[in-house]
């Protein structure tokens, strides 16, 4: 798609995208950054769209997507600093593990990882099969292995040197 056609595609739709993101979060700041992140995600997959589809559509997809996985996201977050806080009430110790590393390090790693590989990482942490990231993606089956595999190797490198400066 050309840069100028995919601008007026943008400029045509982006009101219905600002209602979308405030009904999906009804919270202006957060309905904000739900359609900048849309349209980042827009911008950089705009070479995946296919001519002669619902661009209105698609969009909407790419939006509510990434409403369900930060939903997602924060729903795991606050589970785990929910865990933490019973665990503090109780006067329990927290065993950290051989890795001296916890959770928010780890997490922070993830999200440090190219949008090529955090995409499909982030998914099939959440849960998503192979086949399901691979449709979602428009991506072959064999690239979503291979960019999961990455990413794996990627984060397994960066926690351990996080790790040796731990110690």
């Amino acid at each position: 798609m050309k840069h100028q056609e995919l601008d007026t595609n943008i400029s045509q739709i982006l009101p219905y995208l600002e209602n979308f993101a405030l009904s999906l979060t009804k919270d202006n700041d957060k309905a904000s950054d739900l359609i900048q992140d849309t349209l980042l995600r827009i911008v950089t997959y705009a070479d995946r769209f296919q001519q002669g589809t619902n661009f209105k559509a698609w969009s909407t997809t790419i939006m509510r997507n990434s409403f369900i996985n930060d939903y997602r996201r924060n729903r795991s977050i606050q589970k785990r600093k929910e865990q933490n806080t019973v665990v503090e009430k109780e006067q329990l110790t927290y065993n950290e593990g051989e890795t001296h590393l916890n959770y928010e390090i780890v997490l922070e790693e993830v999200y440090k990882l190219n949008e090529l590989y955090y995409v499909p990482f982030n998914m099939f942490l959440e849960g998503y099969h192979y086949n399901e990231i691979a449709e979602e993606l428009h991506v072959p089956l064999g690239t979503v292995k291979s960019r999961i595999f990455c990413a794996r190797k990627i984060l397994r490198k960066q926690l351990a040197v996080l790790e040796s400066c731990a110690a």
